[in-house]
């Protein structure tokens, strides 16, 4: 039987099943990727697909404090329209 792989959520703290949460990855020559497209080894961040908690995790930097490094403008846009595909919770 496989095993679930859990992750925390930058924002509430809950602990969900990776497939479930919003993933931001960043390599050490700084390129990032949403969800891993494309997939990537470096630092992650996840959050809930839960709207409060991604709205929290930009306007707080959460991103930017968990992956150690600033996070360019076209990735936040990228993160504000998976914000508009997500229903509130």
């Amino acid at each position: 039987m496989p095993r679930t792989i859990l992750r925390q959520c930058i924002h509430c703290r809950q602990q969900l099943p990776r497939e479930s949460m919003l993933c931001l990855t960043s390599n050490r020559d700084h390129h990032f990727s949403i969800n891993g497209n494309p997939p990537l080894q470096g630092r992650s961040s996840y959050v809930c697909r839960n709207k409060a908690c991604l709205t929290e995790a930009l306007r707080a930097k959460k991103f930017q404090r968990t992956l150690k490094r600033a996070i360019p403008d076209a990735i936040l846009e990228a993160l504000n329209d998976q914000l508009k595909g997500i229903s509130s919770l």
